[in-house]
Formats: structure tokens, C-alpha cells, sequence
């Protein structure tokens, strides 16, 4: 790969770390891992998604095949699958100054850097009613709903809790539509990290958070920037 190809690439990165989301979807007939601002798609590089993990209703984990598509990643779950928990890991990043732009190194390995993150971005994607609650994971930051979505229409709220490292995260409020209007805000979760949310799509909805989890003094990064989103399709209710 030629120099202006690697620039292409990292720049890239840079921009997917900071302003896109991650999210799974139908795309084409298949499940796809989703990385895009609002309605649009881009191309990434399949291995940055280091982790996808299916569970049955009932919380059992099952096998999800990955397929590589050069430049983005499909998914074959088991049809028993309820939800697939995806991660991407988008790695370091640092800036020479509070206004520069992001760069994909470590800080310790940018002449003058004067802030440094790590970036990882999460999905939590809805295929089938599950069994209620939804074990959290426990670490990195979950969207988790607190009823059923697949049960609700266009309209209806849907309450969920935030967690961060599995502890309820307060006073966030969440992209309510991150594919059509990622300015309608949920109110901020309260003390245990719960919300309501409004759903705004016919079909496909996205909700999402982005949140920067401040690191201790002298660690190699001033803050991990992570992004989560709960995706999932209803049923089509025309209004």
C-alpha cells in the first residue's frame, strides 16, 4: 500500500474514532456491522471489530460467524440468536494542542501531545424478544432496555439504564435517533442510570451515547472516549 493510501486510511480512523457510531443492521439481505454518521455507511477496516458475541433469550451465549467483505464486516447468527453484543476498537489517539487534529498515536509517541484517548465504540443489537433483565456485561459503557423494544412502535418509550464499567452512569442523555436526528435528547438518567427514551423510526432504531470516562493522573491516556448504541428493527406500524 502506497504512502498517500496509509495517510488516506489514518485519517479515517481518526474521523470514524470521533464522530461516527457503530451499530448492527440489515444491509443487502445480511447483518452488518454498521460504521457511519447518522444515515451514512463508511468503509473500515473489519478487524477493528475485535469482538462480537450472540446470546439466547435466555442469556446462553451461541456462535456468530464473521464475514470479512474487505471493507466492512457481515455477521451469520444462529436463528435462535436474541442479541449480538459487538465491539469495535478504534485504539489511540492524540493532539499537539486542544484545537489540533486527532492523530492515531499513542501520546506518548506524538512529539508535544497534550491530550491522549482511547477510543471504543459498542453495540447492543436487538434480534429477538429477550429474557428480562439483560445481564450487563460489566464493563466499557451498555445501553441496556428495560422492557421489551421489539414489542413497541413508532412513538411509544422505552425505558433503559446506562452503565459504566457496570455501575449506573447519571445525568447522560442519550441520542434518542442517531440516524435521522441525533439532537432529540432522552431526559438525563437519574441515580440509577435509567432514562426514557422516545422512538422515533418505523423500523430500524438506533440509540446511542458517547461518553469520555476521565482517566487517572500519570496513565497513558487523559480519558477513554465510548461510544454505545442499542440497536433495533420493529415491526412495520404505519401511521
Amino acid at each position: 500500500m502506497n504512502r498517500t493510501a496509509l495517510v488516506l486510511l489514518a485519517l479515517l480512523a481518526a474521523q470514524q474514532a470521533h464522530a461516527h457510531g457503530v451499530y448492527v443492521a440489515q444491509r443487502h439481505g445480511e447483518l452488518a456491522v454498521v460504521i457511519g454518521e447518522g444515515a451514512s455507511d463508511e468503509s473500515y477496516e473489519p478487524g477493528q471489530v475485535t469482538a462480537v458475541e450472540g446470546l439466547r433469550a435466555n442469556g446462553e451465549v451461541v456462535k456468530v460467524k464473521r464475514i470479512d467483505r474487505g471493507d466492512h464486516l457481515t455477521l451469520q447468527a444462529p436463528a435462535d440468536a436474541a442479541l449480538l453484543r459487538t465491539t469495535v476498537d478504534f485504539g489511540f489517539y492524540s493532539r499537539s494542542t486542544k484545537d489540533a487534529p486527532w492523530q492515531p498515536l499513542a501520546k506518548a509517541a506524538l512529539p508535544g501531545a497534550v491530550e491522549g484517548l482511547y477510543a471504543r465504540k459498542y453495540n447492543l443489537s436487538v434480534q429477538a424478544t429477550p429474557k428480562l433483565p439483560i445481564a450487563p456485561r460489566g464493563q466499557g459503557l451498555e445501553l441496556l432496555p428495560q422492557g421489551d423494544p421489539l414489542a413497541l412502535k413508532r412513538g411509544d418509550s422505552l425505558n433503559i439504564q446506562v452503565l459504566l464499567d457496570g455501575k449506573p452512569l447519571a445525568g447522560v442523555r442519550l441520542a434518542e435517533d442517531f440516524i435521522a436526528n441525533d439532537h432529540a435528547l432522552s431526559p438525563a438518567t437519574d441515580a440509577s442510570g435509567q432514562t426514557r427514551v422516545k422512538l422515533h423510526a418505523d423500523s430500524l432504531n438506533v440509540i446511542a451515547l458517547e461518553y469520555d470516562q476521565p482517566q487517572p493522573a500519570g496513565t497513558e491516556v487523559d480519558f477513554k472516549r465510548y461510544f454505545s448504541s442499542l440497536s433495533f428493527a420493529l415491526a412495520h406500524h404505519g401511521h
